[in-house]
């Protein structure tokens, strides 16, 4: 049966909606749903972490209530039915970026024995052949949030903010987005040289760049990466594993340590559960911690620069530390943690949250003495990522959810923006009248 125009029209809107406003939170405060179409992003992920999405629902980390911008459909859908929503997606994709997950699927199909639910060839359910339920999947598809990259515009510096970091020397603070690493340098933003990949769960050591997320188009990599480590500031990249498995968009290091936590969404090849895991040798072995005593869903991640024992966890209700690598937790201080940050001395532990107005804390994580950090005006945004200048230590910057980044000289005091909402700003000429 041919689908009528006007459905194929109203099914084109349908995942279109958010293109124009998805980076703005809408009346209720909360992050809408992107777009599906070929400028999104949900083409990047598998059709297994598509389908978990369906069937258990999503939140970005931003929205403050527990509602889920993405529904739960698990007891609603059969799992046909969810492999059929899985499959209308694709429709709503380039050629290109098909062909480039079917080969992905391929290659994970032969090196895992348990892959995530997917489509099979026997199973060819497209919602073509199910009139009666088009309005509600239609419907489904609206509200399926996935985070996406938009068009690209070329005034525009940072697509998304997916971590931040500096150079060891602290001359150069890194932002890794949808089309590779935004630099700021000397009062001006860059291209980073090396690929324009997908960089998720970014972080930094003293001697590395670790990250996962998803490769650019063409480049004939696996999506998506899993772990991969970069030695010569993101110029190139060596693959740890788990490639075409897992995207850990809570990914966090220790600076000198090398030790890297995550926590993953679903059982891959090296590790059986979801949860907590680490590695202290670049993903040859991978061990699962207990998380004892984490309460609500975790939104940060962070691990102390020295003591690879030593981890933070933010919550939608509360921060909570382990000193025994993640093995318990205990509590730290209540309220939201959207984002978390050691110290790179150890002693103080910053994170930041939203309780109406958005908040920033450093406390010291032995003692619990904390105090309020301030602010530049945020309307309707708050901290996503915090970073500290290992060369200057009093040098603070912090990246938003809106796509904005500050500076701090005074450890906090003052702040200046170098990015707002997305547009690089040039300080040059500022930092040159102000060195005269």
């Amino acid at each position: 049966m041919d689908e009528p125009a006007a459905a194929l029209d109203r099914r084109a809107a349908l995942g279109r909606l958010g293109a124009l406003a998805w980076r703005e939170p809408d009346a209720r405060g909360e992050m809408p749903a992107a777009p599906h179409i070929h400028e999104g992003h949900t083409w990047k992920h598998a059709d297994g972490m598509l389908y978990r999405i369906v069937r258990d629902g999503w939140r970005d980390p931003f929205n403050k209530t527990e509602r889920l911008t993405m529904l739960a459909f698990g007891q609603i859908l059969s799992p046909a039915e969810i492999r059929a929503v899985v499959d209308d997606l694709k429709t709503l994709w380039s050629a290109a970026q098909r062909r480039l997950l079917l080969t992905n699927e391929g290659a994970v199909r032969e090196r895992v024995s348990r892959p995530a639910p997917v489509p099979d060839s026997s199973t060819k359910w497209s919602l073509l052949m199910l009139p009666e339920r088009f309005s509600f999947i239609t419907g489904l598809l609206a509200m399926l949030l996935v985070l996406g990259s938009p068009g690209a515009a070329a005034e525009v510096t940072l697509t998304h903010v997916h971590g931040l970091a500096w150079s060891a020397d602290g001359a150069r603070l890194f932002i890794p987005s949808h089309h590779g690493l935004a630099v700021y340098e000397n009062g001006a933003w860059s291209k980073a040289p090396g690929p324009q990949h997908d960089y998720m769960g970014f972080s930094a050591t003293r001697e590395r760049f670790y990250s996962s997320g998803h490769p650019a188009p063409n480049s004939g990599l696996v999506n998506p990466f899993g772990l991969i480590r970069s030695d010569d500031g993101g110029k190139t990249w060596k693959k740890l594993g788990l490639e075409g498995e897992s995207d850990f968009h809570l990914l966090a290091t220790g600076y000198a340590s090398n030790a890297v936590y995550v926590f993953n969404h679903g059982r891959n090849s090296r590790m059986k559960t979801a949860g907590l895991h680490y590695t202290l040798n670049d993903g040859f072995t991978w061990k699962q911690a207990a998380g004892r005593g984490i309460e609500g869903e975790p939104m940060s991640l962070a691990v102390h620069p020295e003591d690879a024992k030593v981890v933070a966890v933010g919550t939608r209700d509360a921060l909570f530390l382990s000193v025994d690598a993640g093995e318990n937790f205990r509590h730290v201080a209540s309220g939201q943690a959207l984002a978390v940050s050691f110290d790179l001395d150890g002693t103080h532990l910053w994170h930041a949250g939203h309780d109406g107005t958005p908040t920033l804390t450093r406390v010291d994580w032995k003692s619990g003495r904390a105090s309020a950090v301030s602010l530049p005006p945020l309307a309707g945004d708050a901290v996503a990522y915090i970073a500290q200048n290992p060369a200057r230590r009093g040098e603070y910057a912090i990246a938003t959810f809106k796509r904005s980044a500050f500076l701090s000289r005074d450890g906090g005091k003052r702040w200046e923006a170098i990015a707002r909402e997305g547009k690089g700003l040039d300080r040059r000429e500022g930092a040159a009248a102000k060195r005269r």
